[in-house]
This record gives C-alpha cells, structure tokens and sequence, in this order.
C-alpha cells in the first residue's frame, strides 16, 4: 500500500475534519486490524507509530467509542510494556 496523504492542523494533530472526509483513517484501522501492530501498520502505510495512534484516537473521538481493544505485550526483558 502506498504513503498516506493525511491533513494535520499546526500541532500536527489529525482534525475531526480529517475523519470525516477521508478514507484514510479507515484504511489505517484496516490495516491495524489485520496486522494487530500499530508499528507494522505503520510502516505497511508509510507512517509513524505515533501518527497511526493519533488517527486511531481521533476516529475513536470522532465515533464516540474505542474501535480497538488495546493488550499490553511482553518486552524482551520479560516486562509489560
């Protein structure tokens, strides 16, 4: 898949706007669905982890619930990340 082409206000932060008019936000949930990584969904997009989360947060916003059940994984060292 292709880099996303996303609006993002002057903090960089997704807008309400954004959600409504574009398929991208969608496409981003589609592909954290399928991988169940933000990371990899990520980079399978062409964006950051911390932009895939921002626009995760905003469709959650924009639709009034989560869209996703977050589950801490294990680290390396054994830890809960």
């Amino acid at each position: 898949m292709g880099r996303l082409r996303l609006g993002f206000d002057s903090a960089g932060v997704p807008t309400m706007a954004d959600v409504a008019t574009t398929p991208n936000e969608l496409l981003v949930l589609l592909d954290v669905s399928r991988t169940a990584k933000f990371t990899t969904a990520a980079r399978n997009l062409g964006l950051t982890h911390s932009t895939v989360s921002r626009l995760i947060a905003v469709l959650e916003k924009c639709l009034g619930g989560r869209v996703l059940t977050r589950v801490a994984l294990e680290g390396r060292a054994g830890g809960r990340i």
